[in-house]
């Protein structure tokens, strides 16, 4: 379990508030404090709470439900209020609406309504909103496949397992990304949507309107820049609420000219107020820019090594891919692979892989040009684009790769050993995919060849 915010107080005065991994509103990771859109939220609104908080974390939904139920929690974030949970808690108003999709392979067949559903097996989480709706709704229609979590039920309809997994889109999203499971799609809105929301333990009343007060206390810019930094509002939305706030503002300087104008009395003093007013303004759009700013960063940042994300090197990489369809620049791309990663976790622990990932993509960067992308794809997987390179320019700069992993040190532990596995692919084909799919043969090609190696993906491109 994680625990933050402790303090000399008692452990009965301690809020106890559960958490299960639901991406991107709710991040675990190993060893760490639970990150996300609502750990944020609650941080926020945490110095209008006049008891100190703990964070547990509970493997799945069920066990955090079941905790909730025996009182060895306070309060839940993320609950979906439903009529059998009323006799343990109370909720506060809903905080976010999340919709619910059915995701299923895309070579299956499309649906139009959750009335064909005959014969279909759904993957929903055990003791979930979800689970209760399709067993309610549709029981005679479909098979439910209880499941630990959403990540499960991906793999499962993957696989093939299961027709089809029910999830919120951002949820979904985020395993489909992290497993790269390319194959999967939202195939039909359930309409079941979420209102989540804080839930508390009702045989203390008082816990929820202590909530409901503390939620008050979070203004609006606040939220926006949490809401912009996790992903859960379009950048041309938050555009236009930046706009409508110049109107109003526009609008209320016309108004102080006209009062000027009208009353020359007054003239000096309205001059007066009208300046100390602009330069709160612009004090506060100055603000508001570096929260944006900074919110968009680490939208497309890698929070551990600080290199692009995944979500960021695609952007530059479908870039290139116009720029090669346009004019037919040559380009390659790299794909890099820490060998032997998972062992370095387990022998050494997961602070020092961590400090190996940052220094190794520290490493890279010394070694290719200013005008190369690098970025982290995967857990223990980073790529490079070489824009205006052909393969042998760009076998260089691996080797060179190679060669640098190969010497690092970490002065703390100087038994530890690292090296790298390269596959490499020139452009032939205006298809992104299909250049992942060479980079990622040449790789495994690597790997297969004893790892601490370049593999490039052999076509003739002379």
């Amino acid at each position: 379990m994680f625990a933050a915010n402790k303090s000399d107080n008692s452990a009965a005065s301690t809020l106890k508030i559960g958490v299960a991994e639901n991406p991107p509103l709710v991040i675990l990771n190993t060893n760490k404090q639970p990150a996300g859109f609502m750990i944020d939220y609650i941080n926020a609104i945490k110095p209008a709470l006049p008891r100190d908080i703990e964070f547990l974390s509970f493997a799945s939904w069920e066990d955090l439900l079941t905790a909730g139920i025996a009182r060895e929690v306070d309060v839940i974030i993320l609950a979906q209020k439903t009529r059998s949970r009323l006799s343990y808690f109370d909720f506060t108003h809903s905080i976010i609406t999340v919709k619910n999709y059915l995701i299923t392979r895309a070579d299956k067949t499309v649906l139009s309504s959750l009335t064909e559903l005959n014969n279909y097996s759904i993957a929903a989480i055990r003791q979930s909103a979800n689970e209760s709706f399709l067993v309610e709704q549709y029981s005679g229609n479909i098979k439910v496949v209880s499941v630990d979590g959403i990540k499960q039920a991906l793999m499962l309809v993957e696989e093939g397992k299961v027709d089809a997994a029910i999830s919120s889109s951002l949820r979904a999203s985020h395993y489909i990304q992290e497993a790269d499971l390319e194959n999967l799609v939202e195939a039909l809105d359930t309409g079941n949507d979420y209102e989540l929301s804080i839930a508390t333990r009702n045989d203390q009343p008082e816990l929820n309107i202590l909530f409901e007060q503390a939620l008050k206390s979070l203004n609006q810019n606040e939220l926006d820049a949490m809401r912009l930094k996790w992903g859960l509002v379009k950048s041309d939305e938050y555009d236009w609420q930046l706009i409508s706030i110049a109107i109003v503002v526009i609008l209320i300087l016309i108004a102080l000219v006209t009062l000027t104008l009208i009353s020359n009395l007054r003239l000096k003093r309205e001059i007066k107020l009208r300046q100390d007013f602009e330069q709160q303004l612009a004090a506060a759009t100055a603000n508001i820019q570096s929260q944006r700013n900074l919110a968009q960063k680490e939208a497309r940042t890698d929070p551990l090594t600080g290199v692009n994300n995944r979500r960021k090197f695609d952007e530059y990489l479908n870039a290139e891919m116009e720029r090669f369809k346009r004019n037919n620049c040559p380009f390659c791309l790299m794909i890099i692979d820490l060998d032997y990663f998972k062992m370095i976790n387990d022998e050494f622990g997961h602070d020092v892989g961590d400090q190996v990932l940052i220094d190794i993509s520290q490493e890279v960067q010394k070694v290719i040009r200013p005008y190369d992308h690098f970025g982290r794809v995967g857990g223990e997987e980073f790529a490079v684009i070489l824009p205006d390179t052909k393969l042998p320019e760009a076998e260089t700069i691996g080797e060179r790769i190679l060669e640098a992993a190969l010497s690092y040190k970490m002065e703390s532990l100087p038994e530890l050993a690292i090296t790298v596995s390269i596959g490499l692919s020139q452009v032939n084909e205006a298809d992104v995919k299909l250049l992942y799919k060479q980079a990622d043969q040449a790789l495994y090609a690597s790997k297969e060849n004893g790892r601490n190696r370049l593999t490039c993906f052999n076509i003739d491109l002379s």
